[in-house]
This record gives C-alpha cells, sequence and structure tokens, in this order.
C-alpha cells in the first residue's frame, strides 16, 4: 500500500524546508474497523482515490494528497456550535471532497506526516462508510490521545460535533 520514494525527508531546494514523502494507493482496501464490518452493501461504500502521493510540508504544517492539502470540513451546524446526527453530517461531507478510510490507515501507520494542528480535533473519512451485519453504518476516525493518534469509529446514529471535521481535500478553483 505504501511506496517510499527517493525524496522522503529531503529539503525542498527551493524553501530549504524538509518535505515528507510518499506514494500510496487509495484505491486499496482499508482494514476492518471491527470483526464483520463491510463495505459495498447496506448503504455502506468505499470511494477509490487512485494512486497519489502524500507531501507533508513541515514548516507550513500543511499535508498534501496528490498537491491538494488536507483541509477540515465542517457542516453548515457544525460550524454554528451545534451537533447534528453522523447521518446528516455524511451528507454534507460527501460533497466536500472528502478521503478514504484508506487515508486514515496509512496516517496512523505513518503518524509524522499528520500536521500537529491536527491535534484539535477528531478527523472522520467519510469517503468510506462500513456496515455491521445488522446494516448499522460506521465512518473511520483518528483522534489524538495527547501521545498518540487512535484509530477509531463512529456509528452515524451518534452525534458529531464542531470538533468533528471531515477529513477533505480543498477545494480547487
Amino acid at each position: 500500500m505504501v511506496d517510499i520514494r527517493d525524496g522522503v525527508g529531503r529539503k525542498d531546494t527551493m524553501t530549504n524546508e524538509r518535505v515528507l514523502k510518499i506514494v500510496v494507493n487509495l484505491d486499496a482496501d482499508p482494514s476492518p474497523p471491527f470483526n464483520g464490518a463491510m463495505f459495498g452493501s447496506n448503504g455502506s461504500k468505499h470511494a477509490k482515490l487512485g494512486t497519489v502521493e502524500l507531501a507533508y510540508r513541515t514548516v507550513e504544517d500543511e499535508l498534501y494528497v496528490g498537491g491538494r492539502r488536507l483541509v477540515p470540513f465542517f457542516s453548515a451546524r457544525q460550524l454554528k456550535g451545534f451537533a447534528e446526527e453522523g447521518h446528516e453530517t455524511q451528507i454534507e461531507a460527501e460533497a466536500n471532497s472528502p478521503t478514504n478510510a484508506t487515508l486514515a490507515d496509512v496516517l496512523w501507520n505513518q503518524p509524522e506526516f499528520i500536521p500537529r494542528k491536527f491535534q484539535k480535533y477528531a478527523w472522520f473519512f467519510w469517503a468510506t462508510v462500513f456496515s455491521n451485519p445488522g446494516g448499522q453504518l460506521f465512518v473511520r476516525n483518528l483522534t489524538w490521545s495527547g501521545l498518540l493518534w487512535n484509530r477509531a469509529y463512529l456509528s452515524l446514529d451518534s452525534e458529531c460535533n464542531e470538533y468533528n471535521p471531515s477529513a477533505s481535500l480543498e477545494k480547487l478553483d
């Protein structure tokens, strides 16, 4: 799933900034968050996002996925400070370039690529939605414990608050 390239950890000659780079296959299936988790039925899905380069620019504290910056996306209700059910958050998140659970797996395994400023949020990866055998839907997330990143999942029946953004790609103009 991860192909380490020659440029990993090298300095950008233009800015003298350290840039970490890897190539990842975001078409690959993510790890299941629990036994019996599946996608492709009962409203679950896994959007394939291709093979892309991840580049973490240390001075900017920014992560780029295929040349696009990874940014938090908040629904209209989240921006107003309200919590809402995951099913409601999902609708807006899916319309705003969400990333998939394969990226969550890569970042969890390569935490040096996660910007430090991301530590204040629980990041949700809405391009993959898992289901259990009973049809209940779940989304993968990454949260900062204060010491390390944790990989978890949340039922779409649960509430998403103003600290639960979608891990989305910056919009292209």
